[in-house]
């Protein structure tokens, strides 16, 4: 049973537009441009309740090379509804990266230099930083955020370590919690403190707890569980787009969708797949395989 509202107004292959016509998209399909007007090292996109597309856009350059962004949370409102963003609005920002890192930028709670994931949920959006999810009230049609400040909602361990990435995305559950990605660099070492690393968090702000909350571990061993998405059907299954090493081919390994699971650990760097050791590292060190219990779905 799918339980996927059904949407109002004309399907967004019928608006006006042209295709795009270097890209192949199966029927029914199509692919267009949103806003001629670039927006620098936009990263994550979010429908809000009433539809305005709100962007990421850090200032922080990314690992794989990215750049040049405001350090904002932009907004392109269609209040036309023809399928093009009628303007490029600044929700909040912008906050240049000055050359700085993102733990000394954040000492100010507003800054966005490394804003990265979005989401919204029971009347607020929710953001994260290099180290934190953040939120502000959102009332349907807010284009500029609030003058009341943004709550810090979890810390997600990271500033001790040392190899982790700034770069998290959220992702709304059908129960009511997020989920928040931590991904991590190249890894040499096996150990279970390294399969600790990359991890993806259930927040659970559904009930309602005093803030900050205690991210509670749903899956780890992961390198980098870059996008995370949740079905809105009755199945409510959530995956994680898995960015495996960089060199993972070469040792027998793959990128993968992951389907998260409590309790379910991925093994890098340890197995290249389930029950796989790495051929390099895997047994350097005396680490049980007995408890990786991945579960490859591609």
């Amino acid at each position: 049973t799918v339980d996927i509202p059904v949407g109002e107004g004309k399907p967004f292959c019928d608006l006006p537009g042209v295709d795009a016509p270097e890209v192949q998209v199966p029927a029914d399909f199509c692919v267009r441009e949103f806003t001629t007007a670039p927006i620098r090292e936009a990263r994550v996109l979010r429908f809000a309740p009433n539809g305005d597309l709100f962007v990421s856009a850090p200032s922080m350059p990314t690992v794989g090379g990215a750049l040049g962004g405001p350090g904002a949370i932009m907004v392109l409102p269609d209040d036309d509804h023809d399928g093009r963003a009628d303007a490029q609005l600044t929700y909040a920002g912008p906050f240049p990266s000055e050359g700085r890192p993102c733990a000394g930028l954040e000492s100010d709670p507003k800054n966005l230099a490394c804003v990265h994931g979005l989401s919204f949920a029971d009347g607020y959006l929710y953001f994260t930083r290099s180290d934190e999810v953040r939120r502000v009230p959102y009332v349907a049609g807010d284009r500029v955020v609030p003058a009341a400040a943004s709550e810090l909602v979890a810390n997600l361990g990271g500033a001790r370590i040392p190899d982790v990435r700034w770069t998290h995305t959220l992702e709304r559950t059908k129960a009511g919690s997020l989920y928040v990605s931590r991904g991590r660099m190249d890894a040499t070492v096996c150990n279970d403190e390294e399969m600790s690393r990359g991890v993806v968090f259930a927040l659970h702000v559904e009930e309602k707890a005093p803030l900050p909350l205690v991210p509670e571990v749903v899956a780890d061993g992961f390198r980098n569980p870059m996008y995370l998405r949740c079905s809105p059907s009755s199945c409510g299954d959530c995956y994680a787009s898995e960015l495996s090493g960089d060199n993972w081919d070469g040792v027998g390994g793959h990128e993968k969708l992951s389907l998260l699971t409590k309790g379910e650990s991925w093994g890098y760097p340890c197995c290249i797949a389930h029950g796989i050791p790495h051929p390099d590292i895997g047994t350097r060190d005396s680490v049980s395989y007995t408890h990786l219990r991945a579960h490859e779905t591609v």
